[in-house]
């Protein structure tokens, strides 16, 4: 998960580091908790929770 603040807006985004596949993304008017904690609730109905290998 990363955050990177724009001038208008902030990207939130999820990147898979082996596939630099995007999988969650939201455009927020800051940078808050709330806005990282509703990206997140986005991947995981998306992908779901990690599991151990």
């Amino acid at each position: 998960m990363d955050g990177s603040p724009g001038p208008r807006y902030a990207l939130i985004v999820f990147i898979d580091d082996a596939t630099s596949r995007l999988l969650a993304l939201g455009f927020f008017r800051s940078e808050p908790t709330e806005a990282c904690m509703e990206t997140l609730r986005d991947h995981l109905a998306a992908h779901g929770r990690r599991a151990a290998a």
